[in-house]
């Protein structure tokens, strides 16, 4: 299978609601599920990478109201079952929600921060009265890589040789050339598409979260066909951080970077009138290219990942507008400069107003290269070569990203009262 097509099919995968909580309860199914039947559970232990935990506190989990790391726990030892991966949160009934937050009563949930680790990390011990049970999440949001019973280990997988997803390096000159070839497969783009776009539609229709798009499309002063595309696009992540329960496609491990690399290109495609063929071609250039800063920046840090979604949607549009390889590129730059700076303080219906911001700079970065103007020399910590200019911002992120994250959830923690 061509690299490209492998990249594309392991990272777009089904989720539903924040990867985050899907993760800790993917954790937490998995190890009640090595415990005997109806056991009693008395205790409950996570560690969490400080990523893990700000993307977990405040965003509103699938089918309920709720949010909080405690519940997730609960409703994954009540209904959720590990097969179902990522979408596991998906048949929560109000039953459920009631029963769960009775079992908030019957056992202790213990959460710690786990500090020297990756920055993707859950860690999850369950103790019966007879038996204990212990998941670790690595790298991945699906990525178990350990689990013992009572001590004994039952898996245990090599982390370096499991996390070979996007590893592969490949340059943005060979990204181009696959988007632009004959052996790209169109299929996984298709089901990407048709649900990441199917969210938006809702979103937009039932005003969710904060109902940031909703209030978009209703402002008359904005051009009406750009305002459609940021509109559209910033519903789909109102519905998701509202806990709507439909799937999505994630990219680089996120649903809002799945939904922000897909539906402004569908959106400027049909304003554009292009084939159903540029459409597909553009939609993989968007998320190969957030894929692509992703990887040099890793999955979860202290960055905004709608920026690199955004970078992505930048490309597209100068593609779409038929743009040459150096246009494209200084699209993708354009993006960068203007926005790179932008931290995550964690997943909740604000990233909504980031989404915002980030697809209305994307269409101007990407229609600003395709009339020529993008940077062509080396200023500030961008410079004309696309490659260089993530090495120096994955520099300065990698550097900031232990004492950022620190210095945000101190006070994300305080802002919502929570205890580490």
């Amino acid at each position: 299978m061509n690299k490209f097509n492998h990249i594309l099919k392991s990272e777009l995968i089904e989720s539903m609601g924040c990867t985050e909580p899907a993760a800790i309860a993917l954790a937490v199914a998995y190890a009640k599920e090595q415990l005997p039947n109806n056991s009693k559970i008395n205790k409950v232990v996570l560690k969490l990478s400080s990523n893990v935990l700000k993307n977990a506190l405040c965003v509103t989990i699938p089918n309920t109201s709720e949010y909080g790391i405690n519940m997730i726990v609960a409703l994954a030892i009540e209904v959720c079952e590990s097969k179902n991966k990522l979408t596991l949160l998906k048949n929560i009934t109000k039953e459920n929600i009631e029963n769960a937050a009775k079992l908030l009563n019957e056992f202790d949930i213990d959460i710690k921060l786990q500090s020297d680790c990756d920055p993707l990390y859950i860690c999850v011990e369950i103790f019966s009265e007879n038996h204990n049970a212990q998941v670790v999440i690595e790298k991945e949001h699906d990525n178990i890589t350990s689990c013992k019973k009572d001590g004994n280990i039952l898996l245990l997988k090599n982390v370096k040789e499991n996390h070979a997803k996007t590893t592969e390096k490949f340059s943005f000159q060979d990204l181009l050339e696959f988007v632009n070839g004959k052996e790209i497969d169109f299929e996984i783009l298709k089901e990407v598409k048709k649900h990441n776009c199917l969210i938006a539609e809702e979103g937009l229709e039932k005003s969710l979260g904060m109902g940031v798009g909703n209030a978009i499309n209703n402002i008359s002063l904005f051009n009406e066909k750009i305002k459609n595309v940021v509109a559209k696009t910033v519903a789909g992540i109102d519905a998701r951080m509202s806990g709507l329960a439909k799937k999505v496609y994630i990219n680089s491990g996120s649903g809002n970077q799945g939904i922000t690399a897909t539906v402004p290109v569908i959106e400027m495609s049909k304003i554009l009138g292009v084939s159903e063929e540029q459409e597909l071609r553009a939609l993989a250039l968007s998320h190969l290219t957030a894929i692509y800063i992703r990887n040099a920046q890793g999955k979860l840090s202290s960055a905004c990942g709608a920026v690199c979604a955004s970078a992505g949607v930048a490309a597209a549009v100068a593609y779409l507008n038929n743009a040459s390889g150096k246009q494209i590129q200084g699209a993708v730059l354009n993006l960068l400069c203007s926005n790179f700076g932008v931290f995550c303080d964690g997943a909740k219906s604000t990233c909504a107003l980031k989404v915002a911001s980030a697809i209305s700079a994307a269409l101007i970065a990407g229609l600003l290269a395709k009339n020529n103007v993008f940077i062509d020399s080396n200023l500030g910590v961008i410079s004309n070569s696309l490659e260089e200019t993530l090495k120096a911002v994955s520099v300065i992120e990698n550097k900031l990203t232990q004492s950022m994250d620190q210095a945000i959830l101190d006070v994300v923690c305080e802002n919502v009262k929570y205890k580490k």
